[in-house]
This record gives structure tokens, C-alpha cells and sequence, in this order.
């Protein structure tokens, strides 16, 4: 399996990153309930709630549940727990994710038979336009790399909006399917720089799955 480049101007992620990364995760949660479109709001707000559930089953536990105090308690410390440590086995044991960060933004790309999937994309000012200068140190090298060693780039996009953005900064970007939970599943085959040619001369993207 091929790996994906380190990038100059970037760091890794370490392990003491991973309660930030949660942080600036729940900040897209927060976000995606204002802007973007209406299943896009629906998918940020199940995902807030899930994020959420650990910290209202702790105030349950202190203020209400006195006769389940004790399990109540615990199980709100493990639910509060869980996304930070689900990132930090991805920073600290995951060989396949690899992530790349500036002070305020980041990127994780994982990396398995199927391509290298550009995965979590974390801000902590969401809507800033920092995601934009990290995609455009990024993004470069990842394409050269891929079409070096003859992999596939894979994204996924909530709305058709991102789909635009994405497919600008990846040339060669097409949509191949649903994505897992909301959107469209875009790909780029290795050097698709003819098709990328093709739609900056003004042919129809993909339909965008409704």
C-alpha cells in the first residue's frame, strides 16, 4: 500500500492534539447548523446531539439520576471520552491516516486499497478560509504523488457547493456515488488531468444526487 506524502510546510498531528482536533470538530457541528443545506443542517445537528449525548448524560448523572449516580456517571465520562480518544488511536496507532496541520486548520487522508481518502477536515474557526490555504499546500503534492505510484484521490462532499470547491482544487474529480450517511462520493482516477481540462472548458459536472 502506498503512503501519502509529507508535505513541506505542514506538521503531523501528535498525540496531544487530539482533544483540539475533537474541539475544532464539534465547531464544524456547530457551523454546519447555520450554513450549507437543509440535510447538511439535519447531518450536522444528529451529529452535535451524538457529540453532545456525554455531557447532558453528565449533567443527568450530578443533577438528577441520584439512585444511578454512579454507573450514570461513568458511562457520560466514556461517551465525553470518546471522540477524542477515537482520534487519538488514529494519530498515535493508525498507520493508514495520516494527517497534516497548520495552527488552526486540518486535513486527514487515510490510506487503503480503495485510494486515499481525504477524510476528517477540521478548523477551528470554521468558515475562516484557513481550510482553503491548507488544501492548496496539500492537495498539490497528493495529486503528483498519486498519479506517480498510480493511486486513487477519493472525497466526499455534503453539498453541491462543496462539490464545486473540490473539484476545483483536485482537477480530474468526478462523482461516483452516494456518500456513506449524506452527499456525493467524488473520485479522481490517476493523471485525470484530461478530464479535468474537459470540465474547465465548461462540460456538465455529474448530476448531483438529490
Amino acid at each position: 500500500m502506498v503512503l501519502p506524502p509529507r508535505v513541506d510546510g505542514t506538521r503531523s498531528a501528535r498525540a496531544r492534539d487530539a482533544v483540539p482536533l475533537a474541539v475544532w470538530m464539534l465547531h464544524g457541528f456547530v457551523y454546519g447548523l447555520t450554513h450549507g443545506e437543509v440535510r447538511s443542517r439535519i447531518m450536522s445537528a444528529t451529529s452535535l446531539l451524538g457529540a453532545a449525548s456525554g455531557l447532558f448524560l453528565l449533567i443527568l448523572a450530578v443533577g438528577v439520576l441520584h439512585r444511578w449516580q454512579a454507573p450514570a456517571l461513568v458511562i457520560a465520562i466514556v461517551m465525553s471520552a470518546l471522540t477524542p480518544t477515537l482520534l487519538w488511536f488514529q494519530i498515535v496507532v493508525s498507520r493508514a491516516t495520516f494527517w497534516y496541520l497548520l495552527d488552526d486548520v486540518a486535513i486527514a487522508v487515510v490510506a487503503n486499497r480503495s485510494g486515499w481518502t481525504i477524510a476528517n477536515h477540521l478548523s477551528a474557526h470554521p468558515g475562516s478560509g484557513a481550510g482553503h490555504l491548507l488544501r492548496d499546500l496539500v492537495f498539490p503534492p497528493l495529486i503528483a504523488e498519486a498519479d506517480e505510484h498510480g493511486v486513487d484521490i477519493l472525497i466526499e462532499a455534503t453539498d453541491a457547493a462543496l462539490v464545486d470547491i473540490y473539484r476545483a482544487e483536485i482537477p480530474g474529480l468526478v462523482a461516483v456515488g452516494p456518500a456513506f450517511m449524506h452527499g456525493v462520493r467524488l473520485r479522481r482516477r490517476p493523471n485525470a488531468g484530461d478530464a479535468s481540462r474537459e470540465w474547465r472548458r465548461g462540460a456538465a459536472s455529474p448530476e448531483y444526487p438529490e
